[in-house]
């Protein structure tokens, strides 16, 4: 009996639904290293706002674009060691190659526009404060997707407390406290799942 093309649609979307619930993700190494860089960067910003870093504030912006710089290489060369890894080309994993770097390149240009709002037009440095609350929104995103995708529990509470800390630093714009808020948010919604991601990594797919 020859398949209908619905049954054909329904055949595939099956597919991949199961291919999302028995592949894990392969994204850990990233939440690593991008969790690292950010959340250090947090932290200089809150001491340099303390005075307690030896750059001052009016130059933190080198740290950020530090961030950006080795950020960028050292994806391109996880990029690389993930290229042959079992279980790359799976529905779930190839959402998330796509999502991340959408979300990544939207961040870095909300924040060159609210730097040049800043420099050029005059606008209030509180400006630099909101890009927090975005950033933790776009994390709670992904992670909704990745809660479907891979049928993890863990991504559902970590979509919840991203969503809890862009409340949070949003609540906390103006003080010093929201760069070492957004810190500890880092470290929980970016490190945490990031190790237990690679800790699951299987080196073959069976």
């Amino acid at each position: 009996m020859t398949q209908t093309p619905l049954a054909d649609d329904i055949a595939f979307v099956r597919q991949i639904a199961e291919e999302g619930q028995t592949t894990p993700s392969l994204s850990g190494r990233f939440r690593i290293m991008w969790g690292g860089l950010v959340a250090a960067a947090l932290i200089s910003h809150w001491l340099a706002m303390r005075d307690m870093f030896f750059v001052s504030i009016e130059y933190i912006g080198v740290v950020w674009l530090g961030v950006g710089v080795l950020g960028g290489i050292f994806s391109a060369l996880l990029g690389r060691s993930l290229r042959d890894k079992p279980g790359g080309s799976s529905a779930g994993n190839q959402a998330q190659q796509a999502a991340w770097p959408i979300t990544g390149a939207g961040l870095f240009l909300y924040a060159i526009a609210t730097a040049y709002a800043v420099a050029v037009r005059g606008q209030p440095v509180i400006l630099f404060d909101t890009i927090m609350p975005v950033a933790f929104f776009g994390y709670a995103v992904n992670e909704a997707m990745a809660a479907r995708l891979f049928r993890r529990r863990q991504s559902h509470v970590i979509c919840l407390v991203a969503l809890l800390f862009s409340a949070m630093s949003l609540v906390l714009i103006g003080t010093v406290e929201v760069y070492l808020v957004a810190a500890f948010g880092v470290a929980i919604t970016q490190l945490v799942p990031g190790v237990l991601a690679v800790r699951n990594e299987p080196s073959t797919i069976v």
